[in-house]
């Protein structure tokens, strides 16, 4: 009975897919998560992100939009990835998650991208409507 529930936990994070591991990972402790509420719409937010992880020199991997969520894989030191979660509170606020590793590097890495998306929103120009490229997308390679 015990093998049988655990077998159905493993199956369902396996279904999940990448998700499903930053999950795991961060039940076991193995990565932790930076996040911050921004003062700013959706959409601003998200093309924030995307400047950030340009001017941080770090690869986008993977992304997924959505009217009122995204989610961002990314690598960074040629070696570990970043797991960004973006998530529409209302009108005038976004969550940003931001998963990388444990160590005290990873967790300061994960403030420097926090900052670096604050400052690009602080920008006069940040707000300006998008031209399209995170808004209608829903895989970008």
């Amino acid at each position: 009975m015990l093998r049988k529930l655990f077998l159905i936990f493993i199956t369902g994070f396996a279904l999940l897919g990448v998700y499903g591991c930053i999950a795991l990972m961060a039940a076991t402790g193995q990565i932790s998560k930076a996040q911050q509420v921004f003062d700013a719409d959706y959409f601003s937010t998200v093309k924030a992100v995307r400047s950030a992880l340009r001017s941080q020199n770090i690869t986008l991997v993977k992304a997924v939009f959505e009217d009122d969520h995204a989610r961002i894989k990314a690598r960074y030191n040629q070696e570990k990835f970043v797991y960004i979660n973006l998530l529409k509170i209302s009108q005038t606020q976004t969550k940003v998650e931001i998963a990388i590793g444990r160590s005290d590097a990873d967790k300061e890495n994960q403030e420097i991208l926090l900052r670096s998306i604050a400052e690009t929103l602080a920008m006069p120009d940040s707000r300006q409507e998008d031209d399209g490229g995170a808004q209608n997308t829903s895989v970008l390679p």
